[in-house]
């Protein structure tokens, strides 16, 4: 699977590939293919930071510390006035 996104003005592409990892338990190989493609989506979006909470499980911070400092609006406004 390749994921192609413009990221801060970047073309970023990110290629991943998905897995069954129970073969045995799905029908027919159309299953098998769509969990595969579906797992492959998946890992691209994480690789460019899109539902991270899914991944980290209790470890997620981001959103917590996003409302802390404001929220995104706020960090961005931070991070382009060059403060931490």
């Amino acid at each position: 699977m390749r994921l192609t996104c413009e990221i801060d003005g970047r073309r970023t592409v990110i290629e991943e590939t998905g897995d069954v990892g129970q073969p045995t338990n799905r029908v027919h190989d159309g299953e098998r293919i769509k969990d595969a493609k579906s797992i492959a989506i998946k890992r691209c979006a994480a690789r460019i930071g899109v539902a991270l909470n899914l991944y980290a499980g209790g470890d997620y911070f981001l959103d917590a510390w996003l409302t802390k400092r404001g929220g995104i609006a706020a960090v961005v406004q931070m991070a382009s006035d060059g403060a931490r």
